[in-house]
């Protein structure tokens, strides 16, 4: 093992938060290559120009919105829950990149351009940002020079990574992960109080963009926890995170939040519930700095103290949270959408081709940090880089959309291995010096095990990972805007739909809907659900359009979701739907192209037979 000192041993006794010029340069070339290869292969979607899913597809509806005059700290879509409106837990926070390339180039280019602009421009910067931090984070642990293009390198070919900052590609979770592995590389900087502060600003924005940070955010301050209880010296780090934590989190509600909502009750985001936690905790650690607190006894006490108390204060201001966010939800919408949500289920519900995409690089990286604690350099930091992430690997286990922060995580660990791996090979001589420095980059590489899939025979791969690898599902030709021309070109009205198919009635018209599938319109969801669960000749929904004043009925023949209804629900409306036999309540809108799977029916004259 002594060939593999170079991991051990770092050249510096400090952590600098500065990026050698050398490996900025290696970053910056890596990403334009990262780019070029993206915007090359998203080619045949430039010509739709439309954003890639459902949250996409309703995040740039948002943006519209904005710049259209709705408020700043006004969230809320009102074309959901129709008549009503709908409030929306979403952060002005990533809608502000996006409006700023729309205002900025819009006078240049015009608004569709624009549009299109920021839909290539947002997740080239969002994988860059994921870059630095994870290049800055690996040259914590493993600065061996051999690495210096091989890092960033690593860092952009991580599966799941990619794909959040892949072109079209505008919703929350490429700036989470980005601001994730930030606070993580800023632990580490060489002034470790100023350090933990700036974790904690990045992850109270973090907070701020979505709740789903929580969990992470906490298992930051466990650790820093602990190291404080070991060491008098830490506690300034744990103080300087909770109190940046809890600072920024107030200070960004009162900047985002608009006074009505300064009482709400909302578990799904950092409201009140969380914040008075927050401001608790921050309060009671505040104790660690008194002169009578000088054991690890007093230490741990007082860290209790200040986790009872932010329990207590968030039971006091409202208790359901203690619950989770969403518990509050009605029984058909966490039965048949919330629960039902692969990303948000334990990792063995997905396809099997994500399930070995993750789990490799988490078995290597995990490998790569028991070798980097065998080494004993920094043994204190390696540990609390590896606690770090194991307990995001466990929550990405549990919770599947989780494990794309563990995956990066992972790469400290991943190039442990990479370093120890060339140090080997480099000692042998003519060819299987180069044979074996390209085995250890392949047998490492984050892409691998997803390239080692796509190239099993179909039989093997089974139909669950073929239906990922298509790169034209049914779901995206139900989402494409040309589908809607019809729709659009109808006087503004009232529509029923399935719940992914609202954003991109959204994005291609005006008309508005009763749900799309964002869970605090829980009573426009469950409506939907039992509309199109209910009985075949569909009663429910006709009532439901009746009391809504809803126009029209738009399905897709080929939705994904409509079948699983009508999988789920035999002889109900969604399988008459989904099988061709429309109710006679129904008349189909003239003009509509039989190619086209998108639908259109309008309310007719006839009732539902008996």
């Amino acid at each position: 093992m002594a060939s593999a000192a170079p991991v051990m041993t770092a050249p510096r006794t400090d952590l600098r938060m500065s990026v050698p010029s050398g490996w900025l340069w290696a970053v910056l070339a890596t990403w334009i290559a990262f780019t070029a290869f993206a915007l090359f292969a998203a080619q045949g979607q430039m010509a739709s120009a439309q954003p890639r899913g459902p949250d996409d597809l309703l995040r740039l509806v948002q943006v519209r919105d904005w710049l259209a005059g709705q408020a700043l700290t006004d969230v809320s879509q009102y074309r959901l829950n129709t008549p009503h409106g709908a409030p929306m837990h979403w952060s002005r926070i990533v809608d502000a990149p996006i409006a700023a390339v729309v205002l900025l180039l819009t006078p240049l280019v015009g608004a569709a351009k624009a549009e299109l602009a920021g839909m290539l421009v947002i997740p080239a910067l969002t994988m860059l940002a994921i870059m630095v931090g994870g290049t800055l984070l690996v040259r914590r642990f493993v600065p061996d020079p051999k690495l210096a293009i091989l890092v960033p390198l690593f860092v952009a070919a991580t599966p799941l990574v990619a794909v959040q900052a892949w072109p079209f590609r505008i919703d929350h979770h490429g700036w989470q992960i980005a601001l994730s592995v930030a606070a993580v590389a800023a632990l580490f900087a060489r002034d470790r109080t100023r350090g933990s502060a700036l974790a904690g600003l990045l992850l109270a924005v973090n907070l701020a963009v979505s709740i789903e940070a929580l969990p992470f955010a906490a298992m930051v301050g466990g650790v820093l926890a602990v190291r404080a209880v070991l060491s008098k010296a830490e506690a300034r780090r744990l103080t300087a995170y909770v109190g940046a934590l809890a600072a920024v989190s107030v200070l960004l509600f009162a900047a985002l939040q608009p006074p009505s909502l300064w009482s709400a009750a909302w578990c799904d985001a950092m409201m009140p519930t969380y914040l008075g936690a927050l401001c608790v905790a921050a309060v009671l650690l505040m104790g660690l700095h008194l002169t009578a607190v000088s054991t690890p006894l007093a230490r741990g006490i007082v860290i209790a103290a200040a986790g009872a108390g932010a329990f207590a204060a968030l039971s006091a201001v409202n208790p359901a949270c203690a619950a989770g966010p969403f518990a509050a939800l009605d029984p058909i919408v966490q039965g048949h959408w919330y629960g039902r949500i692969k990303e948000g289920l334990p990792l063995w519900h997905s396809e099997p081709v994500i399930i070995f995409s993750v789990m490799v690089p988490l078995a290597l990286g995990a490998a790569g940090y028991a070798l980097l604690l065998k080494g004993g350099a920094r043994r204190a930091d390696v540990l609390t880089m590896a606690a770090l992430f194991v307990g995001s690997a466990l929550l990405g286990v549990l919770v599947m959309r989780a494990s794309a922060l563990a995956t990066v995580l992972a790469l400290p660990g991943l190039a442990a291995l990479l370093s120890a791996g060339l140090t080997r090979v480099s000692e042998k001589r003519g060819p299987a010096r180069l044979v074996g420095a390209a085995l250890v980059i392949l047998l490492l590489f984050p892409a691998t095990p997803l390239m080692a899939w796509t190239a099993l025979p179909k039989g093997e791969r089974g139909a669950q990972g073929d239906a990922g690898n298509e790169p034209l599902t049914p779901a995206t030709t139900c989402r494409a805007a040309e589908n809607y021309a019809l729709l659009a070109a109808m006087p503004e009205t009232r529509l029923l739909t399935p719940l992914d198919l609202a954003p991109a009635v959204f994005y291609a018209s005006d008309h508005s809907v009763v749900a799309s599938s964002h869970h605090r319109n829980n009573a426009g969801i469950a409506a939907t659900l039992r509309a199109f669960l209910g009985d075949g000749e569909g009663e429910a929904a006709r009532a439901l359009m009746a009391g809504r004043g809803l126009t029209h009925l738009v399905f897709c023949e080929r939705s994904l979701e409509l079948r699983d209804y009508a999988e789920r629900a035999p002889g109900s409306f969604a399988e008459r739907l989904f099988t061709g036999e429309v109710p006679g309540w129904l008349v189909p809108v003239p003009g509509q192209d039989p190619e086209n799977p998108v639908r259109i029916y309008a309310i007719g004259p006839t009732k539902p037979s008996s």
